[in-house]
């Protein structure tokens, strides 16, 4: 699964936690017991990689924890560490943990540019399909009616104001174990604050456009989000899935999910 969140700017967060690994182009700024990696290690197709943070920039970190870590976990999974492109401001303890770090500044801006042209070429493949599933919002419910209850994918748009309309989904003659896309198309932020989707596959939202901001409320937010050229601020609540943003001004905690697209 390699990196479960990634920043094409800064990432900003808290007291909270990111289960899997994070990357960020630029400078990670996170406050005190913030932890990175509780869930790596923990089945066959996550393979060891040299570090659980990669910050391309300054890193301030109070005190925490990056799991994997021999000291802390006696079950014999591999001690994972930092890279830190620039300076380090935090705990002794977690300073010792960096074991990369870059003899140029920026040295790391082509890889995060490169990875970049590759997710907003997914996301432009995903808003290119052509939704096959029927959307009504009524009595403040989403109901989503598939055209086809045996398709392995499921694709639907919303739109940001329509996501403030509902609190509970109905899904009709929907396969329990497809994949769905949720395209979430024009220019306004978008404030997730409702039900999750039910899906047994993996799930993505995919929140087109730039400069937007992703809001995420006292909900769990159950899905991946692929938003590369917007911005995540999360003051509570979680989100269980891969992020992949163009920056994160707060974050609290950013959960694992067993399915995630291919992003």
């Amino acid at each position: 699964m390699s990196y479960d969140v990634i920043s094409f700017n800064n990432f900003v967060g808290s007291t909270g936690n990111v289960e899997g690994r994070v990357a960020v182009k630029n400078h990670l700024t996170v406050g005190y017991g913030w932890s990175v990696g509780s869930s790596t290690g923990n089945s066959p197709s996550d393979s060891f990689i040299s570090y659980g943070v990669v910050a391309g920039g300054n890193v301030v970190w109070s005190s925490g924890e990056i799991y994997p870590h021999n000291k802390q976990t006696p079950s014999g999974l591999v001690t994972e560490n930092m890279f830190a492109g620039g300076s380090f401001t935090g705990a002794d303890y977690l300073q010792d943990r960096i074991t990369g770090n870059c003899s140029t500044a920026g040295c790391l801006a082509q890889e995060f540019d490169d990875a970049k042209a590759c997710y907003v070429a997914y996301q432009n493949a995903f808003a290119s399909k052509t939704d096959n599933v029927q959307k009504l919002i009524q009595w403040s419910a989403l109901i989503l009616t598939c055209n086809n209850p045996a398709a392995s994918e499921y694709v639907v748009t919303l739109h940001p104001s329509e996501m403030s309309q509902y609190t509970y989904v109905v899904q009709e003659n929907c396969s329990s174990t497809a994949r769905w896309i949720v395209n979430i198309d024009t220019t306004a932020n978008v404030v997730m604050n409702g039900v999750t989707i039910s899906s047994g596959g993996a799930f993505i939202y995919n929140i087109l456009g730039s400069g937007r901001t992703i809001n995420v409320g006292w909900i769990q937010v159950i899905g991946s989000i692929l938003a590369p050229n917007n911005i995540l601020d999360q003051p509570g609540g979680s989100v269980t899935g891969k992020v992949v943003v163009g920056d994160v001004t707060k974050s609290l905690n950013l959960l694992r999910y067993s399915c995630f697209v291919p992003i």
